[in-house]
């Protein structure tokens, strides 16, 4: 497990110390970031002993044409009750539902799944992570959408987020990882992980790219569960006996979970990314039956420059329940 601890010992930052239930703007560019809106991230930045807070913004759904934000506050020093700089990124009239964020030497990553009229989209987004980190109001950003073939958009991506002390070498791309089901119903050629790389040189952003490296095929699993009363409501737990209660599937139509661990281990680069699936196919399974197996699956990716192969896969689960267990939070 990789734990930080702050030098302070600090349980908990109240959300007012970032500008939510302050006065007016609370110290973010825009109104709308000081809303409790939901969907919060907080990383830590390994490279530079700095914390980071994110959230979307959510008033552009009641207001026609109000823009979205993803909002990031960045604190000052390695102390997280201190001080933050401020920022709000806008995605336009697009709402950046399930935001993923991860840090690298290179940038703070942003994944989103948009949604722009009846129309889903999926968002790539590059920040100059050391702009960002030095309070820098023009800090760049640049941004990619994917929305074709359905099989590579699934329901979103993922950005590889660095654990341990040995950063990836120079020059590397940020690694962006999505998932494919052939039984998800977006036409999917066979189970697989899908490799994306982004990259961004802060001297000339414009020259930035993302582009689709490869398909990594791994063992047959499901996204899709049968669930009810909802699609969702699927994760049985002890003492709930009424079926709405259950646990909501988070990973169902090819949704990986955050985060993609990444480590360098010099000679070879891992990545890991988890998912809540249902192991086999062709089973009829009613809600909290045993005939057949929720986890989460665990997948290690290792490589070498564009050479990756799935190198290690497990599952986390109580075989005798079927009942789903918490995403689990490797790094090999």
């Amino acid at each position: 497990m990789h734990c930080r601890r702050s030098h302070r010992d600090a349980d908990s930052i109240p959300f007012t110390s970032l500008g939510v239930g302050e006065p007016p703007m609370g110290g973010f560019p825009v109104n709308d970031c000081t809303d409790p809106s939901g969907d919060p991230i907080v990383l830590y930045d390994e490279v530079s002993d700095r914390w980071i807070l994110t959230q979307f913004t959510t008033r552009g759904l009641e207001i026609k044409n109000l823009p979205f934000f993803n909002c990031v506050a960045v604190s000052q020093t390695s102390d997280p009750t201190g001080a933050y700089f401020r920022y709000a990124f806008t995605t336009g009239n697009n709402f950046p539902d399930y935001p993923k964020y991860a840090v690298m030497p290179n940038g703070l990553f942003i994944t989103t799944r948009e949604f722009q009229g009846g129309n889903e989209l999926i968002g790539i987004y590059a920040i100059n992570r050391r702009q960002l980190i030095a309070g820098d109001p023009n800090t760049q950003i640049v941004s990619f959408h994917l929305n074709k073939p359905e099989y590579l958009v699934g329901d979103g991506l993922l950005p590889a987020d660095l654990d341990g002390s040995l950063q990836p070498p120079a020059g590397s791309p940020e690694y962006i990882v999505g998932s494919m089901d052939d039984d998800a119903g977006d036409h999917a050629p066979f189970d697989a992980l899908n490799m994306f790389h982004l990259n961004v040189d802060w001297s000339n952003p414009a020259a930035a790219t993302f582009t689709f490296v490869k398909h990594v095929p791994i063992a047959e699993y499901d996204t899709i569960y049968p669930c009810a009363p909802t699609s969702r409501d699927c994760l049985p737990q002890p003492g709930i006996t009424n079926p709405a209660q259950f646990l909501d599937i988070l990973s169902y139509r090819q949704r990986p979970l955050w985060r993609l661990q990444y480590r360098n281990f010099g000679r070879t680069r891992r990545s890991s990314p988890t998912s809540q699936w249902r192991r086999g196919r062709g089973l009829q399974a009613s809600v909290g039956g045993s005939c057949e197996t929720r986890g989460i699956r665990s997948c290690t990716k290792r490589g070498r420059g564009r050479r990756t192969t799935a190198f290690t896969a497990g599952w986390a689960v109580l075989p005798s329940t079927s009942r789903g267990t918490w995403p689990l939070a490797t790094a090999w």
